[in-house]
Order: structure tokens, then C-alpha cells, then sequence
């Protein structure tokens, strides 16, 4: 879940960026491969650095994003 409110909060940032329209159609995919045992989401907006991907799924109460208001999941 993680990725994937990461890649949507990307897309935001995108459609913010460029007076509040998509300059392209934003896309996110996701693939469950259970035979392979693997998850892959992918995006087409600004991508992130393998640290903060890391990070992201290591990290995950350390969140950046606390009080930003346009967040998917706002924290309390």
C-alpha cells in the first residue's frame, strides 16, 4: 500500500505542478504474481529513489507527510 499512496501522492504533485491538469494521462499498475511471488507497482509520473523506496517499506511509521492535507491517508 505503501508504493502504491506513494505513486498517487506523485501524481497529485504532477497535476499541482501544471496549473491543476494532468499534462498526460497519469497511470499506476500494479502486478500480483502469486506463481513468482512477487508485487511490482509501477507509474509513469516523476519515480523515486531506491533509498526513499527502501525506506518506504522499512521505515513505514516515519512518515514525511504528517499534517499535509491533500495526503491520501491523513494522519490524526
Amino acid at each position: 500500500m505503501e508504493y502504491i499512496d506513494n505513486a498517487l501522492d506523485d501524481a497529485e504533485i504532477l497535476y499541482r505542478d501544471n496549473a491543476k491538469a494532468y499534462p498526460f494521462e497519469a497511470r499506476i499498475e500494479i502486478i500480483i504474481d502469486r506463481h513468482q511471488r512477487y508485487v511490482s507497482v509501477r507509474d509513469n509520473c516523476h519515480g523515486m529513489k531506491r533509498d526513499d523506496l527502501e525506506r518506504i517499506v522499512g521505515k513505514v511509521g516515519e512518515s514525511k507527510k504528517r499534517g499535509i492535507t491533500w495526503v491520501i491517508r491523513r494522519s490524526p
